[in-house]
């Protein structure tokens, strides 16, 4: 078993990366989807603020490392031969997914000049849209100065096994991916 960890900010390209994997046949999990159950129960609208908010309650009351733990009952109990976790953004998390034999923790980095106009002309994005947008969502993804069950990328990009500068096109990015799969192999 296989199972690559990805970290980043928004619009770094971890969506399209596992897009890329799942042509390769990795089975993507995302941390959001854990969070996503308890969003309805409270009905609360899905939003990336509220998705946020729902998951630094949920490592309040159930310990840093509770969405890495649901995604490893997840990938023992279906028994996934490659995976690929998608949305880690708490150090917790890289902890615990980092108990797997075969995981690699993979950053993929984008500069703020890339991130955002990806965000922006993105259909799927729906919460940014303005420059102050951008840096509200961007200050929330490293609030580890704050609490330690926020969110902290910046900080899980530091624990990173493999970084992918993702500033050119979609095609250099697989390139990327495919070394780095490579040097894991090796």
């Amino acid at each position: 078993m296989l199972t690559l960890g990805l970290v980043g900010l928004p619009g770094s390209g971890k969506t399209t990366a596992c897009e890329y994997q799942k042509k390769q046949e990795y089975k993507r999990i995302t941390l959001s989807s854990f969070i996503l159950p308890e969003l309805k129960k409270k009905h609360l609208t899905e939003t990336r603020k509220n998705l946020q908010d729902m998951g630094n309650q949920l490592r309040k009351k159930h310990g840093i490392s509770v969405l890495a733990k649901l995604a490893v009952r997840s990938i023992k109990k279906n028994k996934f031969e490659k995976i690929v976790v998608d949305g880690i953004r708490n150090l917790g998390e890289v902890k615990e997914l980092k108990k797997l034999d075969n995981f690699y923790l993979i950053g993929i980095k984008a500069t703020a000049r890339t991130r955002f106009p990806r965000l922006k002309t993105n259909p799927k994005n729906k919460y940014i849209k303005t420059w102050k947008d951008f840096l509200y969502y961007e200050a929330r993804e490293n609030q580890s100065f704050k609490d330690k069950h926020g969110l902290q990328v910046n900080d899980c990009l530091k624990k990173s096994d493999y970084i992918i500068n993702n500033n050119q096109t979609i095609e250099d990015l697989n390139k990327n991916i495919d070394t780095v799969l490579t040097k894991i192999k090796e």
